[in-house]
């Protein structure tokens, strides 16, 4: 039995969907969610994990990763946003920050400034970032829940995870990928501060992650490019 993880951020750390999955006969077992505040305690003696995080930085431009899933997810592109770029990480302020991105060129070749949303990520990035290498991508990888849903959902677009229908939706696809699970989306039984749609998120992240212990994930791109730490760029589904 391999234990596998889907992790997404949460305001009080990192939120984790953790089952057991079965070589043998393809199956996950015992799904549960928790909630750690550090990352090295929510990856400890995880044998894979894929975590809704960007792993490798580009220090100019945009990743290519990024661009592929914007692609084709289509209308529901904004959900994949532009991370900071490396120097970024070294920061004191979000002014600092879009400010340095901004010196370095136009948008559209050199990357631009830096969205609110990104630099609130940033101490989340940093964290994995120093604790990244690219030994450790051999069981933890970059994947996007919104990539996961649509692979579940036939590659079919699915209406906004803040709507009632996409949220019935998705649970819907969640049990029907998780199988014969005593699973319950009661909020009642998720950590303190777990909001639907970073549960439904992590949830999503486990069926990437058994895809990734079978051998049948997706990667975006086919052939991804290292940042100049040595770390791949690439997003899984």
């Amino acid at each position: 039995m391999q234990t596998i993880l889907g992790i997404d951020g949460c305001p009080t750390g990192w939120l984790v969907a953790k089952a057991y999955f079965d070589s043998h006969s393809g199956t996950l077992s015992c799904p549960e969610i928790c909630a750690f505040r550090r990352w090295a305690d929510a990856v400890q003696n995880a044998d894979i994990v894929a975590v809704d995080m960007p792993i490798g930085l580009i220090d100019v431009g945009r990743r290519r990763c990024d661009q592929l899933a914007r692609q084709r997810l289509r209308t529901r592109s904004a959900s994949v946003f532009t991370p900071p770029r490396r120097p970024m990480l070294a920061c004191a302020s979000y002014d600092e920050a879009n400010e340095l991105g901004k010196n370095q060129g136009p948008s559209e070749q050199y990357g631009g400034g830096l969205s609110k949303q990104a630099w609130n990520l940033v101490p989340k990035i940093r964290e994995i970032d120093e604790w990244m290498t690219p030994e450790k991508q051999d069981h933890v990888f970059e994947a996007h829940p919104e990539l996961a849903f649509q692979r579940m959902n036939d590659g079919t677009e699915l209406p906004s995870k803040r709507s009632a229908i996409g949220k019935e939706t998705r649970e819907r696809l969640i049990s029907q990928a998780l199988g014969d699970s005593d699973l319950d989306f009661h909020e009642r039984y998720w950590p303190r501060g777990a909001k639907p749609d970073d549960v439904l998120d992590a949830l999503a992240l486990i069926i990437t992650a058994r895809h990734i212990a079978c051998g049948s994930s997706n990667r975006l791109p086919d052939i991804p490019e290292t940042d100049t730490r040595g770390l791949r760029m690439e997003i899984f589904y």
